[in-house]
C-alpha cells in the first residue's frame, strides 16, 4: 500500500517505523523535522507543506492508497486531508487535538456537506480518556479491553512481590475456569508462556476470561489490592484533564484536580459541576500536601510535559497514592517512567498505531488489537474448512500463538487443549506480531499443515 504521511513527529514517526518495512511509505514535513525525526528509515521525504496542492502532487498522491495527516497543526491537517481528497481518490485520516474542530467535522460528515468528507478523523485525547476510564473501572488492572461483545474480556495486571502468584509456576496456579494467559511482559519483552514458567515480581501478565471468570480471579489472588476506587486526583487541567474529570463525574467518582493556569481553572470551575478545581502546581509538594492528595485513591497526571509528570507521579506516590497514572507524551519516555515505579503508563503510540491498522490496513478485520508496545497481536479469524472438527490441541499453527476465546453460534467459550472446532467458528488468537502472518495463512489455508 502507499501511504503518504504528513508530519514526522511524534505520531508520524510511530506510523512510518510501524509500517515502513511492509508498505512504500512517503513523509512530508520540514526539512529539519525530517531529519531528526526519521531520517535512519528506508522510506521517502519531501521537505514541504501538504496543504500546499504541489507538495501533494510531488508525493505522488493521486496513486496513493492513504493519506495521514498528523502534523502539530490542526488546521493545516484539515487543510491538507481535504485537499487530497479533492483532487485524488486517496482514503484520508486526520489527527486534531481541539474538541470544537472535532465536533465539526464529524457533523459535516454526518451531514449533506460533501466536501467535508474526510474518512476517519481521530480525536486523540479523547481515545486516551477512553483508556484512562476503562482502567479506573476495573480493581488493579493496568490495561482492559473488551471482545466478542463484552463477553470476554482481556485485562493485564503487574505481578507484586507480595502476591500469592510470584514465582509460582503457571501450571501450579489455582486459575478460575474460563481464564488464559496469553503472554508476559517481562523486562520490556512479551512472551507466550507455557506451564513451567515462573511468574516473577514486575512481569505484566495478559489475562483473557469471562467476565465472571476474571471477577473470581481478582477475588482470589488480587483482593487486598481492588479495592473499589473512591477518590482521583487530576493533575493538569488541559484538554485531557477536563474530558476525565467529566467522565468521572458521569460515573460518580470524586476528583480533584490541579491546574497552574488561573483562567484555565475559571472555565474548569463553570463547567464542572462536581469536580474540585485548584489553582497551583502539580509539581508543589506542598500543595500537594495540604490538599490531602495522599489520601486519594488513584492519581492521574496529565501536564503539557513528560518532566512535570514524572516529578508529579514521584511526588504522589511520596505521599502515599497506592496507583498513579501517567501520559507519557514522547513514546521513548515510557521505559523511563516505569522503571521510575509510575504503575500505568499511558501512551499514544498503541492507540494510534491501532486505530491506523483497523482502519485502513487491516482489509481482512482480523487484527483487532496491538498489545505489548506493539509486540503482540489480538486476531478474530474464522476456523476454515480444513481445519473442522479439529480440536484446539489438534491445530498446528506456526510459531507461538494460542486460542484464548472460541465464538461458536451465540456461546462464547474460553478453551482448553480439548476444545473441539467446527468451521465457521470466530476465534480470538493471540500471537507475537513477527508470526501474525505465518498465523494468517494457517487460517486462511494458504500455507500447507
Amino acid at each position: 500500500m502507499k501511504i503518504i504521511i504528513f508530519g514526522s513527529g511524534e505520531i508520524g514517526g510511530q506510523i512510518a517505523e510501524a509500517f515502513f518495512e511492509e508498505h512504500d511509505i512517503t513523509v512530508i514535513d520540514r526539512a529539519e523535522r525530517l531529519l531528526v525525526n526519521v531520517n535512519k528509515l528506508d522510506l521517502s521525504v519531501i521537505a514541504g507543506n501538504a496543504a500546499d496542492i504541489r507538495v501533494l502532487e510531488e508525493a505522488g498522491i493521486k496513486t496513493a492508497d492513504l493519506f495521514i495527516a498528523c502534523s502539530h497543526s490542526d488546521e493545516a491537517n484539515i487543510i491538507a486531508a481535504l485537499t487530497a481528497k479533492l483532487i485524488s481518490s486517496v482514503k484520508t485520516m486526520c489527527f486534531i487535538s481541539n474538541k470544537e474542530y472535532y465536533e465539526s467535522l464529524k457533523m459535516a460528515k454526518e451531514s449533506e456537506y460533501e466536501a467535508f468528507n474526510i474518512d476517519k478523523v481521530i480525536w486523540l485525547q479523547e481515545l486516551l480518556t477512553q483508556d484512562i476510564v476503562r482502567v479506573l473501572t476495573v480493581p488493579i488492572a493496568i490495561d482492559v479491553e473488551v471482545f466478542l461483545d463484552g463477553r470476554a474480556n482481556l485485562m493485564e495486571y503487574k505481578i507484586e512481590e507480595k502476591s500469592p502468584l510470584c514465582h509460582q509456576l503457571i501450571r501450579r496456579c489455582q486459575f478460575p475456569p474460563e481464564v488464559l494467559i496469553l503472554g508476559i511482559t517481562r523486562n520490556n519483552s512479551l512472551f507466550i508462556p507455557d506451564g513451567n514458567t515462573e511468574l516473577l515480581p514486575d512481569d505484566k501478565v495478559i489475562f483473557m476470561g469471562k467476565t465472571s471468570s476474571l471477577n473470581l480471579l481478582v477475588n482470589r489472588f488480587f483482593r487486598k489490592a481492588a479495592a473499589k476506587v473512591r477518590s482521583v486526583l487530576i493533575l493538569g487541567g488541559g484538554t485531557m484533564g477536563y474530558l476525565l474529570a467529566k467522565s468521572l463525574e458521569d460515573i460518580g467518582l470524586k476528583a480533584k484536580l490541579v491546574e497552574s493556569d488561573e483562567e484555565r481553572c475559571r472555565f474548569l470551575s463553570a463547567d464542572l459541576s462536581s469536580t474540585l478545581v485548584i489553582h497551583g502546581d502539580g509539581t508543589d509538594l506542598k500543595l500537594l500536601q495540604e490538599e490531602e492528595a495522599g489520601y486519594c485513591d488513584v492519581a492521574v497526571c496529565l501536564t503539557d510535559s513528560d518532566e512535570k509528570n514524572l516529578l508529579c507521579s514521584l511526588f504522589s506516590k511520596k505521599l502515599g497514592v497506592e496507583k498513579v497514572i501517567t501520559r507519557a507524551l514522547k513514546s521513548g519516555n515510557i521505559d523511563t517512567f516505569e522503571l521510575a515505579g509510575i504503575d500505568i503508563v499511558i501512551s499514544p503510540r498503541d492507540a494510534v498505531l491501532n486505530s491506523v491498522r483497523n482502519s485502513f490496513l487491516n482489509q481482512s478485520g482480523s487484527i483487532l488489537l496491538s498489545v505489548g508496545k506493539g509486540q503482540g497481536e489480538v486476531l478474530r479469524l474464522k476456523i476454515p474448512e480444513h481445519l473442522d472438527n479439529l480440536t484446539v490441541k489438534d491445530l498446528k499453527i506456526p510459531g507461538k500463538a494460542l486460542i484464548a476465546a472460541v465464538e461458536h453460534g451465540k456461546k462464547v467459550l474460553i478453551p482448553n487443549g480439548n476444545s473441539s472446532l467446527a468451521k465457521g467458528d470466530s476465534v480470538i488468537v493471540f500471537c507475537l506480531s513477527e508470526n501474525s502472518d505465518e498465523v494468517l495463512d494457517y487460517f486462511s489455508g494458504d500455507e500447507e499443515e
